[in-house]
């Protein structure tokens, strides 16, 4: 009998931690609070549209001056700018109101808007 034999042992079905529970835990909450800030970052307004995104409403002065136009965006066949709302329509008409909210006539604002957009009505 050999006393100084060693006896070789093996473990079946022993579990290897790949990670500790303190990393998966930091992993969690990361992942969690930096889902919470992107997620806050894209709505905007926490979900709540401006009133800019949603209609604007322009002056009667403004709607009489663009009703002598056709949207120039190219995109809308030409729309009436009065009834068309892509976002040069909108933008041409906050320029006929500013100028208009400005002090210039109306007949000064048409000629204004044909040397800039073009697209006059008649």
């Amino acid at each position: 009998m050999n006393l100084h034999a060693t006896k070789k042992v093996t473990v079946k079905n022993q579990k290897t931690k790949l990670f500790p529970r303190w990393a998966i835990w930091l992993f969690g909450t990361l992942s969690l609070v930096i889902g919470v800030w992107i997620g806050m970052t894209i709505s905007n307004n926490n979900g709540v549209p401006k009133p800019d995104d949603t209609f604007v409403v322009f002056q009667t002065s403004t709607l009489e001056v663009a009703k002598q136009f056709s949207c120039s965006c190219g995109g809308c066949g030409e729309e009436n700018l009065v009834i068309c709302e892509c976002p040069t329509a909108i933008s041409t008409k906050k320029f006929i109101e500013m100028n208009l909210n400005n002090g210039m006539k109306k007949e000064e604002v048409v000629g204004l808007v044909k040397d800039v957009y073009g697209h006059h009505r008649g």
